[in-house]
């Protein structure tokens, strides 16, 4: 192997040894040693091991988002908010349930609800959480209103975003069923969610067009990151929060997200 090749092997080593554990890099290296198509990781600090899909580029790089500090752990909050230790957790987009097995081993008595769309990666999140107490997963999308809606699955891809386009023939769009945040609300009888975690992939722009904001009442602190913010930017999401009772502001951990925490008159 060039010796170009051998800094950048050498560099990417050193790269994730600082969240992967010593035992589990040949496993992450190597995928074709066994044909299992997952591959078991201990990940540093990690109570539990954790699943991602054999040669699956995405789930590998959720993997680098999820836990490596270097990266600012997005999802998590600021480290000027503290969770109290019972908290409630709700995160909208739990794709493989990395950020759900982290926030637990964060706040082990959190109560974490999750929701995740998409059916493979749902089930790959309910692997990895399993082990935990107190979390709750559920294989919906969140949305305006109840019913289904659909959406495009292209692989490889943790991005899917719901689809109201209604096309047809061309390419086959997966259903799944739907459910607002007020909705989860009442399912889970929540009367107060601590920190909400949003990461589902531009249905935040319609769900906050929507003329009923009043789930809003029952946040404490938000970290939500934006998409398309083209067609509504980060700006629009800060005014109707401040305006709805909160200080909100720009992620300056992350490209396109927005922090939002309730004000306490």
């Amino acid at each position: 192997m060039p010796l170009k090749k051998w800094k950048k092997k050498l560099k990417e080593l050193r790269y994730v040894s600082n969240y992967i554990s010593f035992a589990s890099l040949i496993n992450y290296y190597y995928p074709a040693l066994s044909k299992d198509p997952l591959q078991g990781l201990k990940i540093k600090g990690i109570q539990y091991k954790i699943f991602i899909r054999r040669n699956s580029a995405t789930d590998k790089m959720v993997l680098k988002y999820v836990f490596h500090k270097k990266n600012g752990w997005f999802h998590m909050p600021p480290s000027t908010f503290q969770l109290p230790g019972n908290s409630t957790i709700v995160d909208l987009g739990s794709n493989i349930g990395l950020t759900i097995v982290h926030f637990k081993n964060q706040y082990p008595s959190a109560k974490v609800i999750g929701y995740e769309m998409d059916t493979d990666n749902f089930n790959l999140a309910i692997k990895n959480c399993g082990q935990y107490k107190n979390v709750f997963l559920n294989n919906e999308a969140v949305w305006v209103k109840p019913g289904s809606v659909s959406y495009l699955k292209e692989q490889p891809n943790d991005a899917f975003s719901i689809d109201t386009s209604e096309k047809k023939g061309i390419q086959k769009m997966n259903k799944v069923n739907s459910i607002t945040i007020a909705g989860i609300i009442a399912q889970y009888n929540i009367s107060k969610i601590d920190y909400l975690k949003m990461d589902i992939e531009g249905a935040e722009k319609n769900i906050f067009k929507e003329n009923d904001l009043s789930w809003l009442n029952y946040v404490d602190f938000i970290n939500m990151e934006i998409h398309h913010e083209n067609e509504m930017p980060l700006e629009e999401y800060i005014r109707i929060l401040k305006s709805n009772g909160f200080n909100a502001w720009k992620d300056t951990r992350h490209w396109s997200a927005v922090l939002a925490q309730r004000i306490v008159v």
